[in-house]
């Protein structure tokens, strides 16, 4: 393929928007949880320790996703087979938040927030690959605006979530 007729391949807009809001919802996924939900919980089970505890589960979590993202990236390129491993991240990782929520343990809730990270890196690392594979070269900058979107409606999902009424703290 010459130089001119990359030039003309096109990625539908639409796929574009598809793509950002799948993005979007990847970050809603984690930024309410680690910013809002998850500090909640650790201080309703921990008390005092709270913030001693938060930065335990804070680096495992990290060090797990580090090493999730890297891993199901290499393993989705080796596979050649990117959406399995985002359908299957995406219901890791809902199932994942809903046992975070169950927890009664440090324990057993920095054991679930390790595994959460695999999964939701399990549906991230892929997910960042395809836009690789399926998006032309001019066309990257778009969609690099498009996802910048995708922080300020975590944000936003974020305070939905401290709502006065919308949930207790059970319920979030």
């Amino acid at each position: 393929m010459d130089q001119s007729s990359r030039s003309t391949e096109r990625q539908d807009t639409t796929f574009l928007y598809l793509y950002a809001l799948a993005w979007a919802g990847g970050a809603i996924a984690y930024v309410p949880f680690l910013t809002v939900l998850l500090p909640v919980q650790v201080s309703a089970i921990a008390g005092e320790a709270a913030v001693d505890w938060l930065a335990y589960i804070a680096f495992v979590g990290a060090i797990f996703a580090s090493l999730a993202h890297i891993a199901f990236g290499w393993l989705s390129d080796f596979a050649r087979n990117r959406r399995v491993f985002v359908a299957i991240g995406l219901v890791l990782s809902c199932a994942l938040l809903i046992t975070a929520g169950t927890a009664s343990s440090l324990r057993e809730l920095l054991i679930v927030i390790a595994l959460w990270q695999m999964g939701l890196n399990m549906m991230l690392a892929p997910l960042a690959a395809w836009a690789g594979d399926c998006v032309p070269n001019h066309q990257k900058g778009q969609l690099g605006g498009l996802l910048s979107v995708a922080p300020a409606v975590a944000a936003v999902s974020g305070t939905i979530v401290t709502l006065p009424g919308l949930a207790d703290s059970q319920e979030r």
